[in-house]
């Protein structure tokens, strides 16, 4: 450590300089008066750097006096943390208000007492010390807020700012010293502001912290979107004395969220409208479906009465004939055409004829045939004379047409019964 003695009486001086020596303070320098201590500052050269780390300044001098060396001393910037102890007499003491005023942080009564000046000397540097390491955590501390990007800030409960970053500067376009020291609040629409008062009202030291966002709005009528954390400081009598703010712009986040809600819903709609498309779609193909199935139904009800009408017409006006034919006396030539025509003609009536057999697979084909005759409508007699058989033949077929068709027993017309077969 490095002390500064200013004292006019080289004897007092040296004497100063011994009892440090003996203390363990071998650095130490000599001045006989305030200008010579001015030199060996640079007091007028802020770029001279100086190693001094205590002056220990006399209270009466000729030249000037101690009071007003450490008023200019202490007006320097580059040498305004130099701790000064006044070294006077008893007869000086009124004097020492002046001088703590003037930057002074202690004193010492002449005659020197050792014991006293080296406590002196030790408390004032080891204060000096502490408080160069509270201004360097404040210069970290204030470098790391400087770098932020988020705004930063300090506010009084009524409002006013009592610390500011750079960031929060450059974001509202304002110096810092237009904004410290004053009540500002940015424009921020009512609804916005009176619940971001709220919740700073409900702060309290079990819960100081509250986040929020909010819109801003720009002088240039510009809406912005900020994200804050708002914290409450209290006292040990648990009393708000500041609060600290942290924000940051989330405009853009705001806006990609905006616009993916908008997408979302135009999404939607197109969803619903195709939808809807597809259900008109769907509606027209299940008439349509509908449509083709009655046309088919129709069709096949056209067929099979196609059929009846084609069986009947061959049964009723062709086939009594034919039968009619194969008993009279015919040539060889004449029975071969004869069964060709039956052949085709049972070929043209085989669509009725197949679906019963196919149904009743137990029918026998002079049974199937009897069964035609029936469902058209024949008597017994009226059978007999188309198959060239008796009537008890006929009447023996229907009773296994019956039996096989499980109607034994059953009052059950078989003529009604075999026309339900289409």
């Amino acid at each position: 450590m490095s002390i500064l003695i200013v004292e006019d009486s080289p004897q007092q001086g040296k004497l100063l300089q011994h009892i440090l020596k003996r203390g363990g303070f071998a650095d130490s320098v000599f001045v006989e008066s305030p200008g010579a201590a001015f030199d060996y500052l640079g007091l007028n050269d802020p770029s001279r750097h100086t190693d001094i780390d205590l002056i220990l300044m006399d209270l009466l001098m000729p030249e000037m006096d101690g009071i007003a060396a450490c008023r200019l001393i202490k007006a320097k910037e580059h040498l305004n943390t130099i701790p000064v102890i006044m070294v006077t007499s008893a007869s000086d003491l009124d004097s020492l208000e002046s001088a703590f005023e003037a930057g002074a942080m202690d004193y010492i009564i002449k005659p020197v007492n050792r014991g006293e000046l080296l406590a002196r000397v030790r408390s004032v540097l080891k204060l000096k010390q502490q408080e160069e390491a509270l201004r360097k955590s404040e210069a970290r501390y204030r470098a790391v807020v400087e770098d932020q990007t988020e705004l930063i800030c300090r506010f009084a409960p009524d409002g006013t700012l009592t610390f500011i970053n750079e960031a929060y500067c450059r974001y509202f376009g304002k110096e810092r010293e237009e904004l410290i020291g004053r009540l500002f609040m940015p424009s921020i629409p009512d609804e916005d502001r009176c619940r971001i008062q709220l919740q700073i009202t409900l702060l309290c030291p079990e819960n100081p912290v509250v986040f929020g966002e909010h819109r801003l709005i720009q002088p240039d009528d510009e809406i912005r979107w900020l994200q804050r954390s708002d914290r409450a400081i209290f006292d040990d009598q648990g009393r708000v004395v500041e609060y600290q703010s942290v924000g940051r712009d989330i405009t853009e986040r705001k806006r990609a969220e905006e616009a993916l809600h908008q997408a979302y819903e135009e999404l939607e709609r197109r969803v619903e409208e195709r939808t809807a498309q597809l259900q008109e779609k769907t509606q027209h193909l299940e008439e349509v479906n509908t449509a083709l199935k009655i046309l088919l139904r129709q069709r096949e009800v056209d067929k099979e009465e196609l059929e009846e009408a084609v069986l009947s017409n061959v049964k009723t006006l062709l086939a009594p004939y034919i039968e009619k034919m194969k008993n009279s006396r015919l040539s060889t030539t004449q029975a071969t055409y004869l069964d060709i025509v039956e052949s085709h003609l049972n070929e043209i009536t085989s669509p009725f004829i197949k679906r019963l057999s196919q149904e009743f697979l137990g029918l026998s084909p002079m049974e199937i045939r009897v069964a035609d005759l029936v469902r058209e409508g024949r008597t017994t007699k009226d059978i007999a004379e188309l198959l060239s058989r008796s009537e008890a033949t006929i009447l023996f077929h229907r009773d296994n047409i019956r039996n096989k068709l499980g109607l034994k027993l059953k009052k059950v017309n078989l003529r009604s019964y075999l026309q339900s077969f289409r």
